[in-house]
């Protein structure tokens, strides 16, 4: 933290854990490793506590100001820890379910909080699917370049594991019915003995039976984006954005200006000119729903899997649909926050107590109203550091389509 941030933090979260009843061994339950922390709102989670909150979460109801703004940051830069003071105010969050996403934890893979059989050097979870957990897993011999042998492959489903595609990474994105995923894949192709030649495809499998495979070659470090009702979005290189249809031979383009990061529903998140993003609106490319620049700490950073949803780097929740008001203002949200659902994000938070560094916590805030919780799930001792965790991302599918 910034040395004008520490002590004004100190001060406030302070003078609000001192009106809280302490628990005893308090320190003990911190630092101690073994035991989940199960204080599920006792009698402590009264008005003094709930004061506290405010300070760490932002809560708007409990802060009362216009904005609904909150200066806490949990975490500002990569290595950044919360104080031992705000490691207490942490402590005293509610306990949530775990981990609604797949995530990666000390080169464990974890489903629902649990952890899973090893299948190798997972690189990355992508998703969770019916058929099992879309992951990446490098290559035998990856040593940080590109990644030509990587592949997509699916664990922890009905068969165990299934390889996709092998090839380095350019995103991948399920089909809104579950049923195929589109990959994007780096690969070199040997003409000659002496000749080879770069080459990206994007690839669609069917999940059930990786054997259906339609391929299409594009430019050279284009990228899948996602699923636009029955075609995919794929973003190519400098601002062009084409569309996949199914039973199409090519990609189209489509009328987008700027270069596409993300979907969200019937939205798009583009990168143009002057580091600011925008979301489009898919059906209407020249309806800019909403837009901000770096310049002014506004751009635009993700958006929802429903596309309601967009957030902004200064924190705030901007409601992309004609109905409703835009959320909190969530100041101290860490870049590296991934959305959980339509309506939750998910972020690893570093503590320290005064004995050292704590094992790190995964927290949930609903972007409806700010609210957090620590998320039951407990990080084995060592993991320190919020680069020990990778967070997959939200299925982006129709879980009641078939």
């Amino acid at each position: 933290m910034t040395d004008s941030m520490e002590p004004r933090l100190r001060a406030a979260l302070d003078a609000e854990v001192r009106a809280v009843r302490d628990l005893p061994h308090l320190a003990e339950q911190v630092v101690r490793r073994g035991r989940r922390v199960r204080h599920r709102r006792r009698g402590y989670a009264g008005t003094a506590l709930a004061c506290a909150l405010a300070v760490l979460i932002g809560g708007p109801s409990l802060l009362g100001d216009g904005d609904r703004r909150s200066d806490f940051r949990p975490a500002q830069a990569p290595g950044a820890a919360l104080s031992p003071t705000a490691a207490q105010a942490v402590a005293r969050l509610p306990i949530g379910p775990p981990p609604g996403v797949p995530f990666v934890a000390d080169s464990v893979l974890y489903d629902n909080g649990k952890p899973l059989e090893s299948f190798g050097p997972v690189a990355a979870p992508v998703t969770a699917t019916r058929y099992g957990i879309l992951v990446v897993q490098h290559g035998s011999g990856f040593a940080g370049a590109n990644d030509y042998d990587a592949q997509y492959a699916l664990v922890g489903g009905p068969v165990g594991y299934r390889l996709l595609a092998t090839g380095g990474p350019r995103g991948a994105s399920v089909s809104p019915d579950g049923e195929l995923v589109a990959v994007g894949l780096e690969s070199v192709k040997l003409l000659s003995k002496d000749k080879s030649e770069p080459r990206t495809t994007v690839k669609i499998v069917h999940l059930a039976d990786p054997n259906k495979v339609t391929e299409t070659r594009v430019p050279r470090g284009s990228r899948v984006v996602g699923w636009y009702r029955n075609g995919v979005v794929i973003s190519e290189p400098g601002s062009g954005v084409t569309w996949w249809r199914l039973g199409a031979d090519r990609p189209s383009p489509m009328t987008v200006e700027g270069h596409a990061v993300e979907l969200g529903g019937e939205h798009v998140l583009v990168r143009v000119k002057g580091n600011c993003t925008r979301a489009v609106s898919l059906a209407a490319p020249d309806q800019v729903v909403a837009e901000g620049c770096n310049s002014e700490g506004r751009a635009i950073t993700s958006l929802s899997p429903s596309g309601r949803w967009a957030l902004r780097e200064d924190g705030a929740v901007v409601n992309l649909t004609s109905e409703g008001l835009d959320g909190p203002v969530l100041s101290w949200l860490p870049s590296q926050a991934t959305w959980e659902d339509a309506d939750h994000l998910l972020f690893v938070v570093e503590r320290t107590s005064d004995e050292g560094s704590l094992p790190v916590v995964i927290i949930r805030c609903a972007v409806t109203d700010g609210r957090c919780e620590v998320t039951d799930y407990e990080a084995a001792e060592g993991l320190t550091s919020r680069w020990d965790i990778r967070l997959g991302d939200a299925s982006r599918w129709s879980r009641t389509a078939r």
